[in-house]
């Protein structure tokens, strides 16, 4: 499980997330299904604080995908 604590941003946003430790990759998708970032996290068992930079990235609404061994989830990002 993980959830967000900023999805409006003008430079980073940070998302907190719950699980048992392992290896996890991230992407971030522009609206029209784009890569446009990717990378790759180690997790700690418990929670865990990943700030995701997006001063490189345009204004806009992006999807935020993260996927591991026990974890799946995506959230809207808005960045202004």
């Amino acid at each position: 499980m993980f959830s967000t604590c900023a999805c409006l941003t003008s430079g980073e946003t940070t998302f907190t997330i719950s699980c048992t430790s392992g290896h996890a990759s991230l992407q971030l998708f522009d609206m029209r299904g784009r890569l446009v970032h990717t990378g790759n996290v180690e997790l700690q068992a418990g929670l865990n604080e990943l700030a995701l930079p997006l001063k490189s990235v345009r204004n806009g609404m992006y999807i935020f995908k993260l996927t591991g061994n026990d974890i799946s989830g995506t959230v809207k990002v808005l960045k202004n």
